[in-house]
């Protein structure tokens, strides 16, 4: 007799789509923001994955914010 649900129940396959790993025309990082007041999404697609687009991503960031919102004392 079973004892449990687990053991009861059906297996059933996943309900998601299967990986792909053959990308023939390769992939784009995205750098998103996402500004909680305006409720705005904006963000920039690269081909390559790099320190300098991530660093851009942040300056945009800041440079998209008011100056007596940052919260630095500069």
């Amino acid at each position: 007799m079973a004892t449990g649900a687990h053991g009861t129940l059906r297996e059933k396959k996943p309900e998601r789509l299967p990986a792909t790993y053959h990308r023939t025309h390769g992939i784009r990082y995205f750098h998103g923001r996402y500004s909680l007041g305006d409720d705005h999404l904006w963000g920039v697609t690269h081909r390559r994955k790099g320190g300098d687009h991530s660093l851009a991503a942040l300056r945009s960031i800041r440079a998209a914010r008011p100056a007596n919102v940052r919260g630095s004392t500069r």
